[in-house]
């Protein structure tokens, strides 16, 4: 299985409070099994790695808890991570660099969250691309989400 930043699950558990209240992370949590709940209790950093499945696990929960089992909270989840993410630790680089570079390099933004997988930008026009993501084992519902 592949391995997820800790930026990405603690992006999601602020997502989850922000948009579903305190407590909303536990009582997901409180869904999960056991062994998931254990990992789950331990401190996580941003600079640890983190299971992708448990992510999954823990997402696929909230969405099914706390939505409508849609996958919208899913991919607002995502969504809140990489707007955070671009308003924060890359701001001073998207100000200056264009989208077209930006997406060249996707493949080296991709390994400072995961630890698997090769993520591949192809630039249609100058208002569209195609980013593929290969090589990443254990992401159902790739081509869905």
């Amino acid at each position: 299985m592949s391995n997820i930043k800790g930026t990405g699950w603690l992006s999601c558990v602020e997502y989850m409070e922000k948009t579903f209240g305190a407590g909303s992370v536990e009582k997901v949590k409180q869904a999960m099994s056991r062994e998931d709940q254990a990992v789950l209790a331990k401190k996580i950093l941003h600079i640890s790695w983190m299971d992708y499945g448990l992510y999954l696990r823990f997402l696929f929960a909230a969405d099914k808890l706390l939505g409508k089992g849609d996958f919208q909270v899913i991919l607002d989840a995502n969504v809140y991570g990489a707007q955070k993410d671009m308003q924060g630790i890359y701001k001073l680089f998207i100000s200056f660099i264009s989208p077209e570079t930006i997406l060249k390099n996707a493949g080296q933004l991709w390994k400072q969250y995961y630890d698997a997988g090769e993520m591949h930008a192809d630039i249609i026009s100058s208002k569209e691309a195609r980013l593929t993501l290969t090589n990443f084992p254990g992401i159902p519902l790739a081509s869905r989400i």
